[in-house]
């Protein structure tokens, strides 16, 4: 497909607004590709991503700017969630509520955990929100419950945002 080529030109791009723009394209491609090409579209993802992931890493590099963070963040939810990598996917998790990591990549690693989740990661995400202190954090987490994949798990959502424990203004 010639708009896949096209997208291809960005692949060395390194500022975070170019990378946003071809990622939400890609993620918006995702939701209708299905079967066999749904996996020939996440391995061009893998290919397309990964190495502008590589050359970032997991962690931020000393006086690196704050949309490089933002960046890594965004390029790890692709791997993982668009391009269904199994070794992101399984990194996320293992950094996911981890102390001291990156607060990007550790946002990344709770978006990863929500569309991949269980019935335990999504309580373990539902008691976090309620047992945070921090507004920002609280937020992560609430807003993380609404990517949890399954019927099951929406309907607890919203009824929890029904019985009080979400504030009506989120």
């Amino acid at each position: 497909n010639a708009s896949l080529g096209f997208v291809r030109a960005f692949a060395d791009e390194s500022e975070l607004a170019v990378w946003q723009n071809v990622l939400a394209g890609l993620g918006w491609c995702d939701r209708f590709v299905e079967g066999d090409a749904r996996e020939g579209f996440r391995s061009y993802v893998r290919a397309l991503v990964g190495p502008a992931f590589m050359r970032l890493g997991w962690a931020p590099s000393h006086g690196e700017r704050d949309t490089t963070g933002d960046l890594r963040g965004s390029l790890i939810r692709a791997m993982a969630i668009t391009g269904n990598d199994p070794d992101v996917v399984n990194k996320a998790r293992s950094l996911n509520g981890q102390e001291g990591a990156d607060p990007a990549v550790l946002a990344a690693a709770l978006s990863v955990v929500a569309a991949f989740g269980s019935t335990d990661d999504y309580d373990r995400c539902y008691n976090a929100f309620l047992a945070s202190d921090s507004p920002q954090e609280q937020l992560r987490y609430l807003y993380a419950l609404a990517d949890f994949p399954t019927p099951e798990l929406v309907q607890r959502t919203l009824n929890a945002c029904m019985s009080g424990d979400v504030r009506s203004q989120n």
